[in-house]
């Protein structure tokens, strides 16, 4: 109710509207919490950061197949934005649409001035498809803009293993260990 209040107070303001559509999601009305959802993201600036829980809820009610033309329609409006191609092409992989995703993401890194974003979503696709050589080349790219990223050096590490190169593995693992990560 409070949050319907503020709605109603400041109708344009996004994160009220993405607050709202939260609830909405608890009390399980996720028709009102897409509509919100929605009307959220027609108010954001270029990054659309509710556009992963409204893939949530499409996805929680059966329609991830429409999470892609989400994605398209935001890179067609900024083919620069990094985290939108990444996940455009992300969402086609999911919904088993995987030459189009692989095509996504290879366009993507060839188009943008930035690519490490599409390179980090990309690396864990192929290293489940075990394309080893190229989740390594992949994994590299990113640790070179991000040397200190644990999860991509942990991830990274995972890959040579499974790629048989465990010989290289320590060096990662001693890279981790050096940057003192959270314990937990």
């Amino acid at each position: 109710e409070a949050f319907e209040k503020a709605k109603t107070a400041e109708p344009d303001e996004p994160a009220i509207l993405v607050r709202l559509a939260q609830e909405q999601l608890a009390l399980s009305m996720p028709v009102n919490a897409e509509r919100n959802l929605r009307k959220a993201i027609e108010l954001e600036q270029d990054d659309k950061p509710s556009m992963d829980l409204l893939a949530t809820v499409l996805e929680g009610t059966g329609r991830a197949h429409e999470v892609h033309a989400l994605w398209q329609e935001i890179v067609s409006k900024s083919p620069q934005n990094p985290v939108a191609r990444a996940k455009h092409a992300a969402s086609l992989y999911v919904s088993g649409k995987k030459e189009q995703a692989v095509s996504a993401f290879e366009k993507a890194i060839a188009e943008l001035e930035d690519s490490a974003i599409v390179k980090r979503f990309y690396a864990p696709i192929k290293a489940q498809e075990e394309d080893f050589d190229k989740a390594m080349d992949l994994y590299e790219d990113v640790l070179d803009v991000a040397p200190t990223d644990v999860a991509v050096l942990s991830e990274y590490a995972q890959v040579l293993s499974a790629a048989g190169r465990d010989f290289e593995v320590p060096k990662v693992l001693k890279d981790i260990l050096a940057l003192n990560p959270e314990h937990n």
